[in-house]
């Protein structure tokens, strides 16, 4: 008979978020631990999120430490992404032992053969799915100070594979960390691009950046017809390194501005000084201005810029 551990962690990754477990041998429960106030952290498939995870983990077990019989990570193989480093990540935070589970394997098990719930809650998990961890013994990975690689300790061949074991799993976790470097390298050079580009509307725009954001708000609804129900304040803001609540309150839905106003502004920004000018033009450039409409006032201003300095 399988001896049941009694000092167990277990982290659920699915697609989009995780959830942290710790046992209690007092009254043989599973219990939530809360990660930053809530009971899951989203991960947005980073590999940075085991870290973050068991950071959090750790603050808020009374002792601070990890060390336990067992930790149990089930997860998704959309969520494969954050096995990225996973072993060097488990060092770090001195945890023992581990195992990695598939966690559609365990779903289907905790199902017992029922239809799966289109919503797989908190409390389904610590009623069906969890309960099976506290006899299972698979395959447990352990890492021993002296060896730089984990070792796969023995299993009965009845058990089901871990997630760690699957060839096809392996195969693809190589892929996606190979494309998850070319990634991060092209990611870098389009940051580099951006800041350059702010730079430069930093320093050939307006004099400050309070101003700059006003000056933008009251021509960009004017350039382009129906701007504010096509781009929202929040991509604007993020744009303007700044937050949505430095913006002004814009209505939803923004009533389009009439031709009267539109001619007005189109003088206005024929008076401001070439270098405003080119910041607005050139923050134009930022937005995804090919599915905008031009104001036909403006239509012909903005061509005249882009065949001077180049279309972007």
């Amino acid at each position: 008979m399988t001896t049941p551990n009694t000092n167990m962690l277990a982290l659920i990754m699915d697609a989009k978020a995780c959830t942290a477990w710790r046992y209690s041998a007092t009254d043989k429960q599973w219990h939530i631990i809360f990660l930053k106030g809530d009971e899951s952290l989203v991960h947005h498939h980073r590999a940075d999120t085991l870290d973050e995870l068991l950071q959090e983990v750790a603050a808020c077990l009374n002792d601070g430490s990890l060390q336990r019989d067992i930790l149990h990570i089930l997860v998704e193989a959309n969520a494969v992404n954050l096995m990225l480093k996973a072993t060097d990540t488990l060092r770090k935070h001195h945890v023992p032992r581990w195992q990695w589970l598939d966690l559609a394997y365990w779903q289907e098990r905790a199902a017992q053969g029922q239809t799966m719930p289109e919503v797989i809650d908190l409390a389904w998990q610590g009623k069906y799915l969890l309960p099976l961890l506290v006899n299972a013994a698979p395959a447990i990975l352990k890492i021993k100070p002296e060896s730089p690689k984990p070792e796969l300790l023995p299993q009965p061949a009845d058990k089901p594979r871990t997630v760690a074991e699957t060839p096809e799993v392996v195969d693809r976790f190589h892929a996606l960390q190979k494309e998850s470097e070319r990634l991060t390298a092209l990611n870098g050079q389009y940051m580099e691009q951006i800041r350059a580009l702010h730079a430069e509307l930093e320093s050939k725009s307006l004099v400050n950046p309070s101003q700059r954001r006003d000056t933008l708000i009251a021509f960009l609804p004017v350039i382009f017809k129906d701007f504010w129900n096509k781009v929202t304040p929040a991509a604007v803001a993020s744009l303007l390194h700044a937050s949505p609540q430095q913006l002004p309150e814009i209505p939803s839905p923004y009533p389009n501005p009439d031709m009267a106003t539109v001619l007005a502004k189109k003088k206005q920004f024929n008076l401001l000084p070439p270098g405003e000018q080119q910041g607005i033009w050139q923050f134009c450039t930022l937005l995804d201005y090919h599915h905008l409409t031009l104001h036909a006032e403006f239509r012909p201003l903005f061509e005249a810029w882009l065949s001077q300095n180049g279309s972007m």
